[in-house]
């Protein structure tokens, strides 16, 4: 699903070396989601056991479940939950994830979460996301196809029984996500490149994201 929402920049925050190949040659490496869901370890940042639940139904105290086992139903109350539902294909699917700008953001501070710089040590400000968009779809694999857009956080607190690989919990809403989405790839990581990025980019380190702001140099009315 592409998104008609202006997006200003966008940004790639990882370890250097990956960071520089990037630069360097557009290196994409997309991996799948259903990596995203089994994640070891606890990386609040990049695990969602939630990712592509198309259902989400919260559960609160008192709330009366049943099991059934040789033809017999047992109802039982639970304390605290939650209930997914997943379509079988989306855990091969492949994203490829960064943080985006929006209009809304000129001319404020604080637009990035110092949480952010917890995914790398170095960032790459992409400064035309049109070429960049366009050197994606234009070298991913024939035998995928391309979605792209900013992520849509709902509230974990409520029913949704239309979410798409395009929604989130609302507690991953500091990373600002505008996600690629690669269908048709199969089993493991997607990996391939777009040429250089030397004329659409530039590299920050990651510890200065904190202080950067969006302003008007110039503006038509």
């Amino acid at each position: 699903m592409e998104k008609s929402k202006q997006i200003l920049m966008l940004v790639k925050i990882g370890q250097k070396d990956h960071i520089e190949q990037l630069q360097k040659s557009g290196l994409i490496y997309a991996n799948t989601v259903g990596y995203f869901r089994q994640m070891k370890g606890e990386d609040f940042l990049r695990k969602d056991i939630r990712e592509g639940a198309f259902n989400h139904i919260p559960l609160r105290q008192g709330d009366t479940l049943a099991i059934s086992v040789n033809n017999k139903t047992i109802p039982f109350q639970i304390s605290r939950g939650h209930i997914n539902e997943y379509y079988t294909y989306m855990k091969k699917l492949n994203l490829y994830c960064m943080m985006h700008f929006d209009p809304q953001d000129v001319n404020k501070t604080g637009i990035i979460d110092k949480r952010n710089i917890e995914f790398g040590d170095t960032s790459l400000f992409i400064t035309n996301p049109k070429k960049f968009i366009d050197r994606i779809k234009d070298n991913a694999p024939d035998f995928v196809k391309t979605f792209y857009g900013p992520i849509r956080y709902y509230d974990v607190n409520k029913k949704y029984e239309d979410l798409t690989i395009f929604d989130k919990p609302d507690h991953f809403d500091f990373q600002k996500e505008f996600r690629f989405v690669f269908h048709g790839h199969g089993n493991g990581p997607l990996r391939f490149e777009i040429g250089s990025l030397k004329d659409i980019s530039y590299m920050v380190e990651a510890d200065k994201l904190t202080t950067v702001e969006i302003k008007y140099l110039s503006h038509t009315a």
